[in-house]
């Protein structure tokens, strides 16, 4: 064409940024235009096209949740000792509660 590069991104810097979109867009106004006409193979295109733009959504959430930090993995011992004082409270509870019923009878 004959175009300085600086003239180019100057005065058509707009369309060489969202150039890409704007053919995207027209290549699926041309392609849901044939899946209306009941082209088959325009309809699994569009399937699959659908199926990675989901893919792609769910990528992008994922990369922008912090992630949590690993869990310390405990040993048995120490699991039975947590599940042995996690029971004990249950029961001390348990009898308090009884207790106080009693108490009141």
């Amino acid at each position: 064409m004959g175009v300085d590069e600086k003239t180019l991104r100057k005065y058509f810097s707009r369309e060489l940024e969202n150039g890409a979109i704007l053919i995207d867009g027209v290549m699926l106004d041309v392609l849901l235009r044939r899946v209306r006409e009941g082209h088959t193979p325009s309809i699994s295109h569009l399937r699959s096209r659908l199926q990675e733009g989901e893919r792609s959504r769910l990528e992008r959430e994922m990369a922008s949740k912090p992630k949590d930090e690993p869990l310390e993995r405990l040993g048995k011992k120490v699991v039975d000792e947590q599940r042995a004082a996690a029971a004990d409270a249950d029961l001390m509870a348990e009898l308090e509660n009884e207790a106080a019923n009693n108490a009141r009878h």
